[in-house]
């Protein structure tokens, strides 16, 4: 899963489209895999880079590459085994149709129907936070156990007594917040896939609510060398959330097992991480030229 794969130098897209996104994904996103990741055209996704739902297998491009599967678009009309897709003059005779519908979330002993709308996709409103849900936030990349560990924590602290929930009408206004966000993060995905979060931005909300969000600002002053190893040369991990300030012997265990969690020298964590660590490094480089000339620019422009 990406959250084993990727450095938390990936969670600069829980931002979405700074300028840093923007020209990382012109310079280096698109030439080396192609729009939308696989460089597929009928694939083409319709929303941004980490808009919309990812599929997370990439097998599938390599027997496209071997021509043991051919890509196509949406279905446009269906005639006994005769089948012509979008943007296909021609039909295509085919010997079976699988269809993957995915599943209705439904809780038929409720007296509400729609139960979607759960504060931060965790707690059920008008029960003063005694119901909660586990496991139900998806990432658009990273895996669902990531965040329901999380979750499970802040649950646990909410029924326990040690963290508490903001009044009913504060959970509601923000509820109302959020998913008016998030229909302009996923537009595509929004009402099929409410729970669609991205795994960095999500779990730091979650990590605020139980006050036990890696305080990286001040491991970059005061534990630089365990800042480097956290961003830019670990992969993701839930013993980050019990890092805190690197102060007390659990929290320097939890760094400990957090950096065994990195994979060995040989495994393709570490190929990636040098291309991603090389790409933002020019990327900042450009930044800064560019910064430097605009400044001289407007110097010599008003000032000469």
């Amino acid at each position: 899963p990406a959250d084993v794969m990727y450095t938390m130098l990936m969670r600069i897209f829980g931002y979405y489209n700074n300028i840093l996104v923007r020209c990382w994904r012109r310079m280096f996103f698109v030439p080396m895999w192609g729009i939308g990741g696989t460089g597929v055209r009928e694939w083409a996704p319709t929303v941004p880079f980490l808009h919309g739902f990812i599929n997370k297998s990439r097998e599938v491009v390599d027997y496209i590459a071997l021509d043991r599967v051919v890509p196509k678009r949406g279905i446009a009309n269906i005639d006994r085994q005769l089948i012509t897709f979008d943007k296909d003059e021609n039909p295509v005779e085919v010997d079976h149709i699988l269809l993957c519908t995915g599943y209705q979330w439904t809780h038929p002993f409720f007296p509400s129907s729609d139960i979607h709308d759960l504060y931060k996709l965790v707690f059920a409103s008008g029960v003063s936070g005694t119901l909660a849900f586990v496991g139900t936030a998806r990432p658009v990349f990273g895996s669902i156990p990531a965040l329901a560990e999380l979750q499970a924590r802040w649950v646990a602290a909410v029924f326990s007594g040690r963290c508490h929930l903001p009044s009913e009408k504060v959970m509601t206004q923000r509820r109302r917040a959020y998913w008016t966000r998030h229909a302009s993060l996923y537009p595509h995905d929004h009402k099929r896939l409410k729970q669609l979060v991205n795994l960095f931005e999500f779990t730091d909300v979650i990590g605020d609510e139980l006050g036990a969000r890696v305080n990286l600002f001040y491991l970059f002053f005061r534990h630089p060398s365990a800042w480097f190893r956290i961003y830019c040369a670990s992969p993701w991990s839930p013993f980050l959330f019990r890092i805190g300030r690197l102060s007390s012997d659990d929290e320097k265990l939890a760094y400990q097992r957090h950096l065994a969690c990195i994979p060995k020298k040989d495994q393709t964590f570490h190929r990636f991480n040098d291309v991603m660590l090389g790409a933002w490094l020019l990327i900042l480089i450009s930044l800064f030229f560019s910064s430097i000339f605009i400044l001289m620019f407007l110097f010599f422009y008003f000032f000469t």
